[in-house]
């Protein structure tokens, strides 16, 4: 559990956290009946039979809070219930009911010394509860506790509080263990007794282990004032080797009373600290400790140039968080651009904190460096409205970077009203294509729907830029258009000059049935293209087509591209036949001369072959020879292929049988899964499955396997009698069920098995049943005859 803190003092992570730290265990439908019942017959109702009734019972009497005697030694007794949520619910109600539980006592104190470790904190932290009380019991059980009893006591103590004092040398010795917890919790236990004991609070900072100066700088944080030697401990522990030490100093550094200029130059070291953690604790140190103004945020930017990446990113979030008093650190953002070696969105924030002031600034620089543009950009979207007025202004200007900064940041500016939609529909005629490109990008991101927006967008997919109608394409499956529109602009854009609006369209058509129906004669013409990104994205749209309408015009365009000379068109061909499940004797042909030594055109293939069923039984020699392949995910596909083909059960089961002693898992894996689909056929394989089973990666399919199977070869009966005695139950419950299966050629198994059955008195019934079974089947009996 982790340690959290306050000003006031020790606040205990985890299980003891609040006076609420058990869950109420919701009642179920009986508890209704039990709300009208009085206190006397709820403690009746704690020993019922019926464990519902037990629960609802002692959740409603926790509901009610009742403090009489009666309660608290009901209560009492059933924290030793045989039933947990009973346990917890006792527990839950003795916490609430604090010192009128103090009959209790002495069944908590023996809760501490629990298995479950809920339940010794749960009594814990009801022990706590009951206070001073709790104290000489708890003390004079300390003595022969385990290391976790004694935890659980140290969190008892901790809520005690300072009644708790007289038991401070006890907790004192416990420091010193070393090989537990108890030290952390002896160590938070002290604290929460003297919070404001300087002289504890630093001979725990002073301590050599990790756990226990980590309370201890923590606990200087509580201290009214910090004497010298307290101060210097907190600066030393901002320096210590360990990072869990450094930043729990940070934290409480920010809220501890020390000077603010001395706050200043820790928190700014540790932004820059080795560790993830101590920078996330300087981030927050610095929203405690009030460290916003634009003097910390120069100090902060002048570090950037000189911090390795990880650390400048923790500079630029905290120069964010202090936001608009940080705006004079822009020149040094900007100088860093651009960084690839950070997360650019992340200057991009930190820019845009500092407001509108800023806008102008950036355009600036956008113009003085061009490569900066996009970061810039971002930034300026994220100011959002405030920005828009210069956006506007900049969108008109003879620069064609500002041109273009202001349209994307007006595009990035969520959401987009009206007007901003308007802008952005003129921005796409703006003389520059790029600005084109960015402008109908934006309408389409945002789903224009006005008439000019629409007009813009159609007008951008004629445009004389190729990479302009390219990127306006998109629009047909986002913005909405007549259909006329739509295969009027994909008519032509299917047979464009230019490849990459080719590619555009069919991936546009590859989206949406009607206009896939609509142009498929193209869609399959453009499988002919001489541009092989073309060629690839026609096979991958193709495979998108209904599989009901397939015509001989597609096999024969599929058929093509399974023998194009660029192995990437091969791949989506044959995985549209997949898709389609074309099973014709020339596309089959086609997929089996690609098994070639590519391997994603090889898996896809095979993947393929699977879907061919039965009807390419003339592959199995060809798949055959790649469950020898070196790569185990091609040896995984063929599986699945062969498996799919061969309808010869018996050779099959035999093949698959071999590849239960492959080196990887995954192979012998499926070999398992599919042999189990096979049932006896696959006895063959049970001598080997059977040894898997002691193999813990492999237990559990060869398990299910051998349940499938459910029968044995009669050369197994060896083995199988060897292992009936076996420790390992479940192998030992295979090889007499098996025994079983074998029936009469078994017989020598038999004395074996009736001196188990007869010797072993203490067998469960379900043991002594299989073996009965077993045993009746050998002798060609009658199962009932023998029960």
């Amino acid at each position: 559990m982790r340690t959290t803190w306050t000003l006031k003092g020790v606040v205990f992570g985890g299980f003891l956290a609040s006076s609420n730290l058990a869950m109420l265990t919701l009642p179920n439908s009986a508890c209704a009946q039990l709300t009208e019942s009085s206190v006397e017959e709820l403690i009746e109702h704690l020993a019922e039979e019926d464990v519902n009734v037990r629960r609802d019972a002692a959740y409603e009497l926790v509901r009610r809070r009742a403090a009489s005697t009666e309660t608290v030694l009901a209560l009492a007794e059933s924290v030793s219930d045989n039933d947990k949520q009973v346990r917890f619910q006792a527990l839950l109600g003795l916490a609430r009911l604090g010192v009128t539980a103090e009959p209790a006592i002495p069944q908590l104190i023996d809760l501490l010394r629990d298995r479950d470790d809920q339940i010794r904190y749960r009594a814990a932290d009801a022990l706590g509860k009951i206070g001073a009380p709790a104290l000489q019991p708890l003390m004079d059980a300390w003595e022969k506790a385990s290391a976790d009893a004694k935890i659980a006591m140290a969190q008892s103590l901790a809520l005690i509080g300072p009644d708790a004092s007289p038991a401070r040398d006890l907790l004192v010795e416990s420091l010193a263990e070393s090989s537990n917890a108890l030290p952390r919790y002896a160590a938070e236990a002290l604290v929460a007794i003297a919070p404001s004991d300087e002289t504890t609070v630093l001979k725990l900072v002073t301590s050599e282990l990790v756990a226990v100066r980590s309370v201890g700088i923590a606990s200087l944080a509580s201290l009214p004032t910090l004497s010298d030697a307290a101060t210097e401990a907190l600066r030393q522990a901002t320096r210590d080797e360990e990072s869990t030490i450094r930043e729990t100093a940070i934290i409480a550094l920010a809220k501890s009373n020390l000077p603010r200029v001395d706050k200043e130059l820790l928190i700014e070291a540790a932004l820059t600290d080795s560790s993830a953690a101590v920078r996330a604790a300087a981030l927050g140190a610095m929203r405690k400790a009030e460290l916003l103004d634009d003097a910390f945020a120069t100090r902060i930017a002048e570090r950037l140039k000189s911090t390795e990446p990880t650390a400048v990113e923790d500079l630029i979030k905290a120069i964010a968080v202090i936001g608009p008093d940080a705006r004079g650190t822009l020149p040094r953002l900007v100088e860093i651009l651009p960084a690839p070696s950070l997360d650019e969105n992340q200057i991009s924030l930190a820019i845009a904190s500092f407001g509108e002031p800023v806008v102008a600034e950036l355009l600036t620089a956008i113009q003085a460096r061009p490569e900066i543009e996009p970061t810039l950009s971002r930034a300026l979207a994220l100011i959002g409205h405030p920005a828009v007025e210069a956006l506007i202004s900049g969108m008109s200007s003879e620069n064609e970077l500002v041109r273009l900064a202001a349209t994307r940041a007006i595009g990035g500016i969520q959401p987009l009203d009206e007007m901003l939609v308007e802008r952005l529909a003129v921005a796409c005629g703006d003389s520059s294509p790029t600005i084109r490109i960015v402008a109908a990008t934006s309408l389409i991101g945002a789903s224009a729907q006005s008439e000019s927006s629409r007009a813009a967008l159609l007008a951008a997919m004629r445009d004389p830029d190729a990479e302009v109608r390219a990127a306006s394409l998109v629009a047909l499956s986002k913005v909405e258009f007549s259909q006329d529109e739509i295969d009027a602009v994909l008519d032509a854009a299917l047979v464009d000059s230019s490849p990459v609006v080719r590619t555009s369209a069919l991936a546009v058509a590859a989206e949406q049935p009607t206009q896939l129906n609509q142009h498929i004669a193209k869609v399959t013409h453009a499988i002919a293209d001489s541009d092989p990104t073309v060629r690839r994205q026609a096979a991958q749209t193709v495979g998108k087509y209904d599989k009901k309408k397939v015509d001989a015009s597609i096999i024969e365009a599929l058929g093509l591209a399974l023998g194009d000379q660029d192995h990437t068109v091969r791949i989506a061909a044959t995985e549209a036949v997949h898709q389609l499940a074309i099973t014709d004797d020339t596309i089959q042909a086609a997929v089996a001369a690609n098994l070639i030594d590519d391997f994603e055109l090889l898996r896809v293939s095979l993947e393929a072959m699977a879907s061919f069923g039965n009807k390419a039984d003339a592959l199995l020699p060809t798949i055959v020879n790649l469950l020898k392949h070196e790569r185990a995910d091609v040896r995984v596909a063929a599986i699945t292929a062969l498996t799919a083909i061969d309808a010869d059960k018996e050779r099959l089961a035999s093949q698959l049988t071999v590849l239960l002693e492959d080196s990887e898992w995954s192979v012998r894996r499926l070999s398992g899964e599919q042999l189990g689909k096979l049932g006896p056929v696959a006895k063959g394989a049970v001598p080997k499955l059977f040894s898997l089973l002691r193999n813990d990666e492999d237990t559990d399919f060869a398990n299910n396997a051998l349940r499938e199977i459910d029968a044995a070869p009669v050369e197994a009966i060896p083995m199988l009698i060897e292992n009936i005695d076996s420790r390992e139950r479940r192998v030992a419950f295979y090889a007499v069920s098996l025994l079983g299966k074998i029936g009469p050629p078994a017989a020598e198994a038999l004395p074996k098995l009736e001196e188990m059955l007869n010797s072993e008195r203490d067998r469960s019934d379900f043991r002594k049943r299989f073996l009965r079974e077993a045993i009746a089947a050998i002798k060609g009996e009658e199962i009932e005859s023998r029960r």
